[in-house]
């Protein structure tokens, strides 16, 4: 079933996100439910247990462990139903940064699954065990590829950056990759995409033109966020969570600027390089439009983040607010706080063991009888310093007063009397270590 959102009435940046929600469900999975090739989402749906266990619970190496499993689900053979009705509500990621995370975590589990699943997705790979259709093959394939379009889009911003500073450099682009027919492809893509999705989101969503423009906006936003999830994607076989610049409890320009600091940056070159070339004369209005269309891409970055900053939030979601806010912090500093835990408690490990083999043996520690016993067979507490053999003692002879060198009786006094003649003979000197 679909997810749904409350408490977004009113707010444009709120608002914005639940539109560009409800494109997937009211636009993607109604399509795809007709080819038996939906995606588990999560939030709200029922899985039979014994189908579950079937084929081994979750796989938890994937981020997006829900949209995995309803692959391999599809791939025994079984179906999955799309009911287009609410059974709940949720919140909404309520910062720009936390938007920005969870796009980040949906685009990197979309890699995983193409990474370990694009195989099976081909339409020659026929066996027993992959029983999914042509149509639910094509569905999940082009479901993971159309992540990289923003890769592809970044890939593009490099193109027009250097040839930029080629025009510059040298007055002319020698291969002219920006001109005539080259360039078709990309402005019809650029353009069919656009007026694709103003009219889609207005025909299935009922919304107005201006808050589709919102909702479109809400995409290019995160348009950086998503390439790099797919370049980590490709690369990384464990998930990651993504780091987003954090502006702390302040809600103003400089905030929302510096959590969209890198699509703030490519934005002003982009447009930054239009004004150069514009002024020297050396660009074409085709480049112009591509340099000025660019830079909106990313430029919706910054816009969408200074627009989150203006929601005024029920207290409900203001605590919400504050606890997404700590939790980003804590996860930015579990590294740090780990690493410092690792060397206090390494440190209480060496003074104890320190602490241990150095400590005062106790009362007698000045009774060479007590250390000569407790060295029998591995040379007392301290070894035969210098090499020097222990001297013999007798237990009888223990508590007599130690002559000094000069032959001078000590002046630790007496604590018995020496044993007499009479007395029994001592034993023999215990040997020596």
């Amino acid at each position: 079933t679909p997810q749904d959102y409350r408490e977004h009435e009113g707010d444009p940046y709120l608002t914005a996100c639940y539109d560009a929600y409800r494109y997937f469900f009211t636009t993607t999975m109604p399509s795809r439910n007709q080819r038996n090739s939906i995606i588990f989402a999560g939030t709200m749906g029922m899985l039979r247990r014994d189908l579950l266990e079937g084929i081994g619970g979750w796989d938890e190496w994937c981020i997006t462990e829900d949209a995995e499993t309803s692959l391999r689900l599809l791939k025994q053979g079984y179906e999955g139903i799309y009911v287009a009705r609410s059974f709940g509500t949720g919140i909404m990621p309520l910062t720009f940064a936390s938007f920005k995370s969870q796009r980040f975590r949906w685009c990197f589990g979309g890699m995983q699954i193409l990474r370990m699943h694009w195989r099976d997705l081909l339409p020659s790979k026929r066996d027993p065990s992959n029983r999914l259709s042509s149509a639910q093959r094509f569905d999940y394939l082009v479901g993971g590829v159309q992540w990289m379009n923003d890769l592809i889009y970044l890939g593009f911003t490099g193109i027009l950056l250097a040839s930029v500073a080629v025009l510059l450099a040298s007055g002319r682009l020698a291969l002219r990759p920006l001109l005539g027919a080259t360039v078709l492809l990309p402005a019809a893509l650029i353009g069919s995409g656009l007026v694709r999705a103003l009219w889609a989101l207005r025909v299935r969503t009922r919304i107005g033109l201006r808050r589709a423009v919102l909702a479109f906006l809400n995409w290019l936003s995160v348009s950086w966020t998503v390439a790099i999830a797919c370049v980590q994607g490709l690369v990384r076989r464990r998930g990651v969570f993504m780091r987003t610049p954090k502006s702390g409890e302040r809600r103003d320009v400089l905030s929302a600027v510096w959590t969209a600091r890198t699509e703030t940056v490519i934005a002003v070159a982009l447009w930054g390089s239009a004004g150069v070339t514009a002024a020297l004369g050396q660009a074409t209005p085709f480049l112009l439009a591509l340099l000025a269309w660019q830079g909106s891409v990313y430029a919706a970055a910054p816009f969408m983040s200074l627009l989150s900053t203006r929601t005024a939030l029920t207290n409900q979601l203001e605590r919400r607010r504050r606890t997404e806010w700590m939790r980003e912090r804590l996860n930015r500093a579990a590294p740090y706080l780990a690493g410092v835990a690792a060397t206090i408690i390494g440190v209480a490990i060496v003074a104890a063991v320190v602490g241990v083999g150095g400590s005062h043996p106790g009362p007698h520690a000045r009774n060479p009888f007590v250390l000569q016993q407790r060295g029998q067979g591995n040379g007392g507490l301290f070894g035969n310093v210098g090499g020097t053999p222990s001297p013999s003692v007798s237990p009888s002879s223990s508590l007599s007063p130690t002559p000094t060198p000069s032959g001078s009786p000590s002046s630790s006094p007496s604590p018995s009397p020496s044993p007499s003649p009479s007395s029994s003979p001592p034993p023999s000197p215990l040997p020596t270590p």
